[in-house]
């Protein structure tokens, strides 16, 4: 992630990597077993004795996976989940990443996502002891729905302003070309100047040439120009 520009390989890698462990750890073997449970035929006693309740319904048996506490850990996830999201959306807001950042941000952003984990891990084993652990998902599901709306609320805030400020033209933009206009005269005159200070210096390298000089034996020589 540190080589990439953004964090988005390492994000849709660890998704990627547990919807697959999901969807064929589980579903595969759901899979053949509700594929062999159709073509059984006739229940067993063992069947009969464990789902008593539904053999009215099915008499010759079927897969069966009871939900429980599927719901509870569903909507937990879901709620932690939108969470982490915002905390990166608003993360990719302020520092234009999901990585990186001030010290003290980075340090709070580990804090949160750590507290998170511990908090499903901790509602989980609550849920097994005792079913008023659901009444802990409500508060969750409620910041979240705050998190999500306050982040759409900023980003819409974002967008009706870089959109403004690009529809308005900006006075500040003819200052520059002033300044151009202003800094061209200036080096004109600087050449002018330079012009007339070098030309007295030209005017003594040829009256030098025109002169007369000696060469080694004493004679005058006059150099042609």
């Amino acid at each position: 992630a540190k080589q990439d520009d953004h964090a988005d390989a390492s994000i849709v890698n660890v998704t990627g990597s547990n919807s697959v462990n999901v969807y064929l750890g589980i579903g595969l073997p759901w899979t053949i077993a509700a594929l062999y449970w159709s073509t059984k035929g006739e229940a067993d006693e063992k069947w009969i004795l464990t789902y008593s309740d539904m053999v009215e319904d099915y008499p010759k048996g079927i897969f069966v996976v009871k939900g429980e506490d599927l719901g509870f850990s569903v909507t937990l996830f879901n709620a932690i989940a939108i969470i982490c999201l915002v905390l990166l959306r608003i993360r990719r807001l302020s520092f234009g990443g999901e990585l990186g950042g001030s010290p003290a941000f980075k340090k709070f952003s580990s804090s949160l996502l750590v507290f998170l984990w511990l908090i499903y891990i901790g509602f989980s084993a609550w849920k097994v002891d005792s079913d008023d652990a659901e009444v802990a998902t409500i508060p969750l599901m409620v910041l979240a729905a705050l998190s999500f709306f306050a982040m759409l609320i900023s980003q819409c805030m974002k967008l009706r302003s870089s959109s403004k400020a690009d529809s308005e033209p900006l006075a500040e933009d003819a200052v520059p070309a002033q300044q151009l206009g202003k800094g061209k005269k200036d080096d004109a005159e600087a050449i002018k100047i330079t012009v007339e200070t070098l030309e007295p210096e030209k005017k003594k390298i040829k009256d030098l040439k025109k002169s007369p000089t000696k060469n080694d034996k004493g004679s005058v020589v006059r150099d042609r120009e």
